[in-house]
């Protein structure tokens, strides 16, 4: 994944570099000695290869390996705590409808949101953390829009991993994710929220106890026992009247379980810390010279689908420069 984040990320630099009319290379390490060489104790597979960058020891791990581009700054939740705390009244996240003109919420705007909704999954008995002695597995089933960002943000604030589904993945592998995860609770776009009713009211994915829908259903939502069917305002409002204080997550926490596409059979379960993402990002930001900045009239179009592993890593980091330098924008295209 990291030779993916940096592929932008180095594209963007690349373009900044020529218009600001930078020469300098960026060479942090030997290009013969890029990785150091750990060897693996599984019999059949190769050795293991980690980066070569160093960084100070407060924000290493033993070894000396990136941990983080800021102390104190170690997970995905404190990534966007931090930005949001300086960006505060700045454009944050803008979609629009029907081609119709965007339409911008601040960072402070969904910082609430977040709050609300993931106060409101707590209030649905939805467990934080390792409370009662398991994960609690948030599904989310949509195309690119501000509720998939909500979604996400609200369960790194509470400790909640989420499950990304999507639809090239099929019924069956929709199925086998649900049920291999155990997830209690699918939010969902309300154009394919009978995917997932019609599943569980086929007697399939009885761990779902929740399913939380919005936008316009083109179709009547099917019915399915025992699952209570909300809308996204419905959750929001619950967590206002009921807030809840966050469960900050560790760096070695669960973040997410990203699924493969399955084209070897069944699709394979990845499992993400926010110590794996955070490490990654900040070894990208390692090779962003100084002088190539990257101000507030920049906007990151999210056009790549949310599930992707590329996608999901590359936005914190404009969570993350908007911290240091001046806000970022981060534009999504809701078709």
């Amino acid at each position: 994944m990291l030779y993916l984040v940096a592929s932008v990320v180095a594209l963007t630099v690349i373009l900044k570099m020529i218009q600001g009319g930078h020469k300098r290379p960026i060479t942090l390490v030997p290009l013969n000695k890029q990785a150091t060489i750990l060897p693996n104790p599984s019999k059949g597979e190769s050795s293991i290869y980690r980066s070569a960058l160093r960084v100070p020891q407060e924000r290493a791990d033993k070894d000396g390996f990136v941990l983080c581009s800021e102390q104190h700054v170690e997970t995905l939740y404190q990534i966007f705590e931090k930005g949001a705390a300086i960006s505060g009244d700045q454009p944050f996240l803008g979609h629009r409808v029907n081609n119709g003109p965007y339409i911008w919420q601040t960072y402070k705007e969904i910082a609430s949101r977040r709050t609300n909704f993931g106060s409101g999954l707590l209030n649905l008995d939805v467990t934080p953390g390792m409370e009662g002695g398991r994960r609690s597995f948030i599904g989310i089933f949509s195309v690119n829009c501000p509720e998939w960002v909500i979604t996400e943000q609200a369960c790194y604030a509470y400790s909640l991993v989420v499950v990304p589904l999507y639809d090239t993945l099929g019924p069956d592998s929709i199925r086998h994710i649900i049920e291999q995860s155990e997830m209690s609770v699918v939010i969902v776009q309300a154009n394919k929220a009978n995917a997932v009713l019609q599943l569980i009211a086929s007697g399939k994915c009885k761990s779902v106890r929740v399913v939380v829908v919005f936008g316009d259903a083109k179709a009547p939502l099917a019915s399915a026992e025992n699952v209570r069917v909300l809308q996204f305002a419905e959750v929001e409002a619950l967590g206002k009247k009921n807030h809840r204080p966050h469960v900050e997550p560790k760096p070695s926490d669960w973040c997410t379980l990203c699924y493969t596409s399955g084209t070897t059979g069944e699709a394979k379960g990845a499992i993400q810390t926010h110590a794996n993402i955070v490490s990654d990002i900040a070894a990208v930001m390692m090779m962003i010279p100084d002088d190539v900045t990257i101000n507030r009239d920049d906007v990151h179009i999210s056009y790549l689908p949310l599930p992707h592993a590329f996608e999901r890593a590359v936005r914190p980091i404009t969570f993350w420069i908007s911290q240091s330098l001046t806000p970022c924008r981060w534009w999504l295209l809701w078709r």
